[in-house]
């Protein structure tokens, strides 16, 4: 098996650069491994005053060629004045590394988190790379939650526009749950709890809309229809003892063509 690219990872940024070793390039060949290797102090020459993490972390056993491999890339870092950093979380590649005599050379840890902080590189100067990323995902999720739950607090509360209420509520909590499971995916540092936080808090958020989107503001009552006051008599009628035409009796009244006679 040809040691491709899809054997190992390597990123790059302005900080720091990381090598993942996978567990296919245990099944290379050992001039697939050369090559591999001249890959990657290829890309690290680039860099001046290296700081390197190299990822075992993928790995549950590693032979003699490619603990040779990173030999030859500590060399070229060490060549430029840099750094490099071992991530190991297995017993058996642990092993591996003592038995070479290399655990006393290299800083052995156990998380990405730990490796920067070896190398001595902040999480501000490491936004552009992996980690950093992660983090600015997770939070605007959050944020997008938060949204959501302005959206839920209109509805609940019957103030404002419901069509608006609806549209921050679904639409901030989509987005939350969109960026929180990206997070979640992708990262392997304490990003991960900010992206769990915004998936749980986005469900939560659309579990309560669902709930309150079909209530109904109650309607107000409209008051019953006012009794049309019978028309008043004309000023002074009644005092002068006058009936009004309305009320006049009509045996009084004269017949026509009496009236002439």
């Amino acid at each position: 098996m040809a040691a491709t690219q899809l054997n190992y990872h390597i990123d790059q940024n302005a900080s720091y650069s990381t090598i993942t070793l996978l567990p296919g390039l245990n099944e290379a060949q050992w001039s697939d491994i050369e090559k591999a290797g001249t890959d990657i102090t290829g890309r690290l020459a680039a860099m001046r005053t290296p700081a390197v993490m190299v990822d075992l972390t993928p790995l549950n056993y590693m032979g003699s060629s490619m603990v040779a491999m990173i030999v030859r890339c500590w060399k070229n870092v060490q060549s430029n004045k840099g750094r490099i950093v071992v991530i190991c979380n297995n017993d058996v590649v642990r092993e591996v590394i003592s038995l070479a005599g290399l655990t006393k050379v290299w800083p052995i840890v156990e998380s990405r988190e730990a490796a920067l902080r070896e190398l001595g590189v902040s999480a501000s100067r490491s936004q552009g790379g992996e980690g950093g990323s992660d983090r600015l995902l997770a939070i605007a999720g959050i944020v997008a939650v938060v949204v959501g739950v302005v959206g839920a607090g209109l509805l609940l509360s019957q103030t404002g526009d419901r069509t608006l209420a609806l549209g921050l509520l679904f639409g901030g909590s989509g987005l939350g749950f969109v960026l929180g499971l990206v997070t979640l995916m992708r990262s392997t540092d304490s990003s991960r709890y900010l992206g769990l936080a915004a998936v749980v808090g986005a469900v939560a958020v659309s579990v309560l809309g669902l709930i309150n989107m079909n209530s109904v503001p109650p309607v107000a009552a409209e008051p019953p229809p006012a009794e049309t006051a019978p028309e008043a008599a004309p000023a002074g009628a009644e005092a002068a003892g006058q009936t009004p035409p309305a009320a006049a009796d009509p045996a009084s009244r004269p017949i026509a063509g009496e009236e002439d006679k």
